[in-house]
């Protein structure tokens, strides 16, 4: 889903990424539906339009694949190609546990990176990142072959089996991403880039165990849990949610 301002022409694009089994706007409660109807009320928020990207977490091989559904959406954007009508100039990724990690790949892997990417990123905000893997991650084979009996066949395509790798905890493909990160980090051009996460007290989903502290990361932790964590509540005129909040902050 694309919202967009229709009486002038934002050059600031937020591409929100969902999760393992989430939803391109269910992840994100009524955060759309929000911004669709009242972003250009409200002071930052109205600057910028949202890209929220859908993707079905069964066809992947791997994070990169993430990352370069998010890089190719970014190279349309930035060139002004369809389905946008112009071409932005900033961006702000958003992404919430699984795509939390592909959005990690994006910015390691620099080859990867559509021309002026970085310079355009102003920050990457992340929800539920599972920094140290989940412990959910050995159930994967069982929801596999559940969806598959009701018909979901796709679930069996191998590809499914190094997602699942990737969310191991202590697992050989985080700790391969966190030194990714600290080499990129390096770089002076890449030093001050901001990356916010978001994590949950009460959140049975991310690996509470000795969760991993990435370099350049700032931190904050909440009460909610993984699933409530990154939901916008819409009510009439009224919004409550931790997510507007963070991006009222960061998209400055």
């Amino acid at each position: 889903m694309f919202v967009e301002r229709i009486d002038r022409a934002n050059r600031r694009l937020a591409i929100f990424v969902h999760g393992w089994r989430g939803g391109h706007l269910s992840t994100w409660g009524d955060l759309a539906k929000y911004l669709e109807r009242h972003a250009d009320e409200k002071l930052v928020l109205e600057d910028w339009d949202y890209l929220f990207l859908g993707y079905e977490t069964y066809s992947l091989g791997s994070l990169l694949d993430i990352a370069r559904i998010v890089a190719g959406e970014w190279m349309h954007a930035a060139g002004g190609r369809p389905p946008f009508n112009h071409a932005y100039q900033t961006l702000a990724l958003v992404g919430h546990s699984l795509g939390t990690l592909g959005i990690r790949q994006l910015l390691c892997a620099v080859s990867e990176h559509p021309e002026g990417m970085l310079r355009a990123l102003r920050c990457a905000l992340l929800f539920g990142s599972p920094l140290n893997g989940s412990p959910l991650a050995s159930y994967a084979a069982a929801a596999r072959i559940a969806d598959a009996i009701k018909g979901r066949w796709g679930a069996l395509l191998p590809g499914s089996y190094q997602i699942n790798d990737a969310l191991q905890p202590d697992g050989q493909i985080l700790r391969m991403l966190q030194v990714w990160n600290e080499t990129f980090r390096l770089s002076a051009s890449h030093r001050d880039l901001r990356v916010k996460v978001i994590l949950g007290a009460d959140d049975q989903v991310v690996h509470q165990g000795g969760l991993a502290r990435w370099s350049g990361d700032v931190r904050r932790e909440t009460s909610l849990d993984h699933t409530r964590l990154c939901k916008v509540k819409y009510n009439g005129t009224k919004t409550v949610g931790l997510i507007l909040d963070e991006l009222v902050g960061e998209l400055r």
